[in-house]
């Protein structure tokens, strides 16, 4: 697997150029992901398995797919990922398409153009330069 674009939890930092990202880090978004063709088939069986499962299942159920990468990730350590340094693309700040509810500001028209503004500027703001 390999990231290059992605957020690490504020307590970790990202292995040296060229050495693989540990199976139990997790991994808090995945904008822009790709993955060996080897590995493609393991992936999506294990997608489809989580799907079938309830949720809160001990054997993991649904769940958003970055999550699903890491645990994924996580229960098959011989999957070897590496992040790209510097990164080569950032997540956006947005309202989500993926959440069952949408905060109020999202549901008035005026609100949502705002929030919207504040989103980009957010974004712009936080852009690191590694």
């Amino acid at each position: 697997m390999f990231y290059d674009a992605y957020r690490l939890s504020a307590d970790t930092s990202a292995p040296p150029p060229g050495m693989p990202l540990p199976s139990a880090v997790a991994v808090e978004t995945a904008a822009f992901v790709a993955f060996n063709g080897r590995v493609l088939p393991r992936i999506v069986a294990f997608l489809e398995e989580i799907l079938t499962r309830p949720a809160g299942s001990p054997d993991y159920g649904p769940m958003h797919v970055d999550g699903a990468y890491s645990v994924f990730r996580m229960l098959h350590p011989d999957v070897v990922t590496y992040l790209s340094s510097p990164k080569f693309g950032y997540q956006r700040s947005s309202r989500s398409d993926i959440s069952d509810t949408r905060p109020f500001v999202d549901k008035v028209p005026v609100l949502r153009e705002a929030a919207n503004v504040a989103r980009r500027l957010r974004g712009v703001l936080s852009k690191s330069p590694d």
